[in-house]
């Protein structure tokens, strides 16, 4: 997979349970409920935001 410049994941933190499912989908292990996501090492594979049952992640322009 390659990484898509320009973009990253956006957290709704107003939606997010903390659930887990994002964490336990993403390829690189980048994310974590307990912690910070590393954009820098993110993919873009949108793995995490097709699993998120509360649609609390999405996709948006870096900037």
């Amino acid at each position: 997979m390659k990484v898509i410049a320009g973009k990253k994941i956006r957290v709704d933190d107003s939606l997010c349970t903390n659930c887990g499912e994002c964490e336990e989908i993403c390829p690189t292990g980048i994310l974590s409920v307990q912690g910070e996501k590393k954009d820098a090492l993110c993919i873009l594979c949108r793995y995490c935001v097709l699993s998120c049952p509360l649609a609390a992640l999405s996709v948006i322009q870096k900037g």
